[in-house]
């Protein structure tokens, strides 16, 4: 029986979350489901998946470097750039104070960048 009702209800709130409609007035209310990825020639009882993600499937290209891609991949790259921007702006600073995790992280991620220094300690520690 519960399985009979997930469908019903993710439709539901799917049908009510694209209208996009604003509920205060101010906000228009967005539900990070990306409905042109649907195939609604697919009736979702027969197939959910394809229902849900057919159009993506029939168009999606996996890139050369890839061996998958989707939006958990997507996400992990997003989330390794902006990583990599708050350490550089952390490394930038000059005004961090001594001893705080902030003044850490730059100062590893500046030792760890400086190549002309690794090269010229070769392998000592």
């Amino acid at each position: 029986m519960k399985r009979l009702l997930v469908a019903p209800l993710f439709v539901t709130a799917l049908a009510s979350c694209a209208a996009d409609e604003p509920r205060d007035g101010t906000v228009a209310l967005t539900s990070g489901i990306t409905v042109a990825n649907m195939d609604t020639g697919v009736r979702p009882q027969d197939d959910f998946y394809r229902y849900v993600n057919g159009a993506w499937l029939e168009t999606a290209e996996i890139p050369g470097d890839r061996t998958s891609w989707g939006g958990f991949v997507i996400l992990g790259d997003e989330s390794e750039i902006n990583q990599r921007r708050i350490v550089e702006d952390v490394a930038s600073r000059d005004d961090l104070v001594e001893g705080t995790e902030a003044q850490k992280v730059g100062d590893m991620f500046g030792s760890f960048m400086n190549a002309e220094t690794a090269n010229a300690l070769g392998t000592e520690p």
